[in-house]
């Protein structure tokens, strides 16, 4: 399952720091465990008693490889790196042709695979780089050498873009997060995009955004949307909550503990925020916070809800700026970008919040994927017009375009204006009808 990478004996265990073959398929069987457990209960619930009983192997067998979960989930990462830079680091060409289209759907179809056997990573993965600043940074260097792997594998003629170290950016990382809406699909009652479907996909929005539309090659037959009711909330799922209070001064009291709570969450995450750092910010008492909220996931469920809604909403726009039954310009696009980016970004740590949360909180974590569906189903009536292409799989990549949005804007980065750039690009080749 993992690549043949050997992970020392860690000392007083032995004078001799090198692992035979027994102890190489003992740090084998606790890397897998771990995975199954970081995919069975999160980030914050995975404890090395469970991983060693799932490995059944015994705690000290377990700290002569790893010091800690920590340390352990950073091994598991350190091989997930190896597999996507010697996937983004082969030498075969990325062309405007059919020949250079293959290639580049080659290389998505094994990031699919990569993914799939290592999904409880990813999954967990926004968790544990919140907490972790190691992971965090070593992200961040793998991202960008990924990034650069692939640049230099691309070749200029024919290329469309004048924003090529950006737009790859995109690209890429919209890639892992479309795979991993396509899974949470599959647990909701919605269109169901299949692996080879969502990769053909990604391989054409990607292949046009570097080399425009080519007819035969990178724009295929149209395939429109099968078109479901996009589903309302789920039972007490509101962005006001079930019974808001009428009195006035008990709206006012339930919304200063809504905005303490928010600010709570969005400086501790989910999971280190309690309720006492709550009321002490609403300056308020246990007993009122309970009067209004049975929990703080009642409290955070609200919260997630007038996130979700703000992004929808965005999308909602989007639908109202820009028309894709025609050819659809970049300065359209910059219009509606602009605004969705910032309103993202103000929602983001909520939404990364939310990933956390739904580990733990069940009614979360059923409500997740009709979120998502809803939101899909939304971008496939945006795109419906377009009149080419696989319509309910573009819609995925989209989606996952569209998500964390900032993320190539910090302090120093290029700016929200070449980031604007970038993605209106990406879209207007990628997904749009082209002036």
């Amino acid at each position: 399952m993992f690549p043949a990478a050997v992970l020392p004996r860690r000392p007083p265990f032995g004078d001799n720091p090198r692992v035979g073959a027994s102890g190489t398929r003992t740090q084998q069987r606790i890397l897998r465990a771990a995975l199954e457990v970081f995919g069975e209960v999160g980030y914050h619930a995975c404890g090395i008693d469970r991983i060693t009983a799932q490995a059944d192997c015994s705690r000290p067998a377990f700290y002569q490889y790893f010091s800690s979960k920590e340390d352990l989930f950073r091994a598991l990462s350190g091989e997930l790196a190896r597999r996507l830079l010697e996937l983004t680091g082969r030498p075969d060409r990325i062309g405007s042709d059919g020949a250079g289209w293959s290639v580049l759907r080659d290389f998505v179809g094994e990031c699919g695979t990569v993914f799939d056997e290592y999904f409880p990573l990813f999954a967990v993965f926004s968790t544990a780089e919140a907490v972790d600043d190691a992971v965090a940074s070593g992200s961040a260097r793998v991202f960008r050498r990924q990034a650069a792997n692939l640049i230099d594998r691309i070749d200029r003629k024919g290329l469309r873009t004048r924003r090529l170290d950006l737009v790859t950016s995109v690209l890429l990382d919209g890639l892992w997060r479309a795979h991993r809406f396509r899974r949470s699909l599959a647990h909701a009652d919605a269109v169901q995009v299949t692996s080879d479907r969502l990769d053909d996909a990604l391989t054409d929005v990607a292949h046009r955004a570097l080399y425009g539309q080519r007819p035969g090659i990178n724009v295929r037959a149209h395939l429109g949307p099968a078109l479901m009711p996009i589903a309302g909330a789920a039972p007490g799922w509101s962005a006001d909550g079930a019974e808001p209070p009428s009195s006035p001064a008990a709206r006012r009291t339930r919304s200063r503990l809504l905005d303490a709570g928010r600010e709570v969450f969005v400086a501790q995450g989910y999971h280190d925020a309690r309720v006492d750092d709550i009321v002490e910010r609403a300056e308020t008492s246990h007993g009122t916070f309970y009067r209004y909220f049975g929990s703080k996931d009642d409290l955070f469920r609200i919260l997630a809800a007038r996130s979700g809604r703000v992004v929808v909403e965005a999308v909602e726009r989007l639908r109202s700026t820009v028309d894709t039954s025609d050819a659809v310009s970049t300065a359209d696009l910059r219009t509606w970008l602009r605004p969705y980016f910032r309103a993202y970004e103000a929602e983001r740590p909520i939404l990364r919040s939310w990933v956390e949360a739904s580990w733990a909180d069940q009614a979360l974590r059923q409500v997740s994927p009709g979120e998502v569906a809803a939101l899909q189903q939304r971008l496939a009536r945006f795109l419906a017009p377009r009149r080419f292409g696989d319509i309910d799989a573009d819609a995925l990549v989209l989606m996952a375009l569209l998500d964390r949005s900032l993320a190539f804007s910090a302090p120093e980065g290029p700016g929200e204006r070449a980031v604007v750039d970038a993605f209106a690009e990406v879209m207007q080749h990628g997904l749009l009808i082209v002036p």
